[in-house]
């Protein structure tokens, strides 16, 4: 059983390391054909290149930069405060209603009326985004429409700084203050200093939702506190709803704890696991099935699931050229409208199906492999996480107070509005940072090692939300959001596998 038990984990190992090579080189050549196409950016990023490289093969620099590093995360409390005020601050001087979807969650959640089908059946067709909408409605039942925007930026900008500070305490729970130190970094550089915040959606809350449940889960796998476990599946419930690609937390969880029956008995304690898992299943039925019936019976919006999208309607996006394409998909089913009315699910299925065959039998099996490639591509090169394809936020649709008014505002905005001026160097320094973390994958899966159980979760988070993403709708990075936990945790282990090898 051993051997079986390593040629398990060393296959995993191996496959998660050549696609961590494969992202690395993406996120390389997004940099040199996207972020760096003017000369002065290519002079600029050498000019980093140079000063990274003093830093590290000076022993000097090196010293300094590991205590810089060091001085952050002693003082990382106030690093998130002057984090958190930025954040309010460019909430203030840059807040806008994002396109797409935030604009009908708005409408809906501020009460504007509306007589297309299309919105009044939204959160029927996409009953994923209901939670969201309460979620705004009591925020702007508190507020008024008048500061919604601003008040939904501030709260995103207080959940990702949670989420920071929630992981950095699973990299001190797991290996101490070392790793927590690189988590923290890592988290800070990458997620904290991304615009994300402004945005009037779900990845911010994703991405918070995601980091407690490892939080908890790692910190009472081996407690005896049932009620914590009720609180998993509660917390796991309300991130489900929100975002159901999150169900892979879930089932890696499921997988390790047979593959621990399996493969280590003897570690198990069978009656305080089926305790938990009683509690933890109950609570995730007893939140599903009660987010379910107020959803069926409350009044502020139409909610029926018959007119909901399935599994093949994401598979049938997932297969056109970005694998996020929109405008490839048929017009019957992009916008399923006959006769003044919405078809159902059931009505769309047989012309789901067919357009699916249709797309697989014209890729082809080498049309097939090239489309997964471009697909991985899309949604693992961007550091800005999708900021730069989503261009959510347009001056357009600024709203108008005299600090969005303001030469900061127009100065703010210029920074982090896709389409302003020095906006292009702001994608650097977010390329950059991304590809730190993506090397400390490549670090982690360098060398074959066998990995505690914690870190195995991870691993087939990380792999679960590839495959995911590969087979459903993907076509950018800010899908990776609700799984930065997994990969941030991972990345930073590398990075502190490499420190301690050196260090012995």
């Amino acid at each position: 059983m051993k051997h079986v038990d390593n040629a398990l984990r060393k296959t995993l190992f191996i496959l998660l390391g050549l696609i961590s090579l494969f992202w690395l080189f993406w996120t390389f050549k997004y940099l040199f054909t996207d972020n760096l196409r003017s000369t002065r950016y290519i002079f600029l990023f050498v000019t980093i290149l140079l000063v990274l490289l003093i830093f590290f093969l000076n022993k000097k620099f090196k010293d300094l930069l590991f205590k810089t590093f060091k001085f952050i995360y002693g003082h990382k409390y106030w690093f998130i405060g002057i984090l958190f005020i930025l954040q309010v601050v460019i909430s203030l001087f840059a807040q806008a209603l994002a396109q797409g979807d935030s604009a009908v969650l708005y409408t809906v959640g501020t009460n504007i009326p509306d007589t297309k089908q299309t919105i009044l059946k939204y959160f029927s067709i996409y009953p994923n985004n209901f939670f969201i909408l309460i979620i705004i409605k009591i925020i702007n039942s508190i507020v008024t429409p008048k500061y919604l925007i601003l008040s939904f930026s501030i709260l995103n900008a207080l959940l990702i700084d949670s989420g920071i500070i929630l992981l950095t305490s699973i990299g001190k729970y797991l290996k101490g203050e070392k790793l927590a130190q690189i988590v923290f970094i890592e988290s800070f550089f990458l997620i904290g200093l991304q615009p994300q915040f402004l945005y009037f959606y779900t990845d911010p809350i994703t991405f918070f939702f995601t980091s407690l449940l490892c939080f908890l889960v790692v910190k009472y796998t081996y407690k005896k506190y049932l009620i914590w476990w009720f609180v998993i599946g509660l917390i796991f419930s309300i991130a489900y709803k929100i975002r159901v690609p999150v169900v892979i937390y879930l089932i890696a969880l499921i997988i390790v704890v047979i593959y621990q029956l399996v493969f280590s008995p003897e570690k198990i304690k069978k009656r305080k696991l089926v305790n938990k898992t009683v509690v933890l299943f109950s609570g995730i039925l007893i939140t599903i099935i009660g987010i379910n019936y107020y959803a069926h019976h409350q009044k502020i919006t139409e909610y029926d699931t018959k007119y909901s999208r399935n599994f093949m309607y994401f598979i049938d996006l997932g297969l056109t050229d970005t694998g996020a394409n929109h405008s490839q998909l048929p017009t019957e089913i992009l916008i399923p409208e006959k006769n003044g009315k919405i078809q159902t699910r059931t009505q769309l299925e047989s012309k789901l199906n067919k357009d699916i065959k249709n797309r697989i039998k014209n890729y082809g099996i080498l049309g097939l492999i090239k489309h997964q490639n471009t697909k991985f591509k899309y949604f693992v090169q961007d550091g800005t996480l999708g900021w730069t394809t989503e261009a959510v936020l347009v001056e357009s649709n600024v709203v108008k107070t005299k600090f969005t008014e303001s030469t900061i505002g127009h100065k703010i905005r210029d920074i982090i509005y896709v389409h302003r001026p020095y906006y292009p160097k702001y994608a650097i320094y977010m390329q950059i940072s991304w590809i730190f973390v993506v090397l400390g994958l490549v670090l982690y899966f360098k060398k074959y090692k066998k990995v505690t159980y914690t870190e195995l979760v991870f691993q087939l988070v990380l792999l679960g939300g590839i495959l995911f993403l590969s087979l459903f709708e993907a076509g950018r990075s800010r899908y990776l959001i609700q799984f930065l936990p997994a990969i941030i945790l991972l990345s930073s282990i590398g990075y502190f596998k490499m420190n301690s090898s050196k260090s012995s």
